[in-house]
């Protein structure tokens, strides 16, 4: 799979805007397209490097 990842969100800030710091622990996103295991591996290493992502995991299944 040659496909680019191109993220909507830039900033973690825009994901947990308006939570509390409880709730900013862990944040669900859809991420649609992934069609293989190539896809999961790429989105969670890509994901992994943002600031601020201590760890990152895709469930193709959901």
């Amino acid at each position: 799979m040659n496909a680019a990842v191109e993220p909507e969100i830039t900033s973690l800030n825009e994901a947990v805007a308006g939570t509390d710091d409880e709730a900013a622990g862990h944040i669900d996103l859809g991420v649609g397209g992934m069609t293989c295991a190539s896809c999961v591996s790429r989105v969670e290493r890509v994901l992994k490097r943002v600031p601020g992502v201590i760890d990152a995991t895709v469930n193709l299944a959901t």
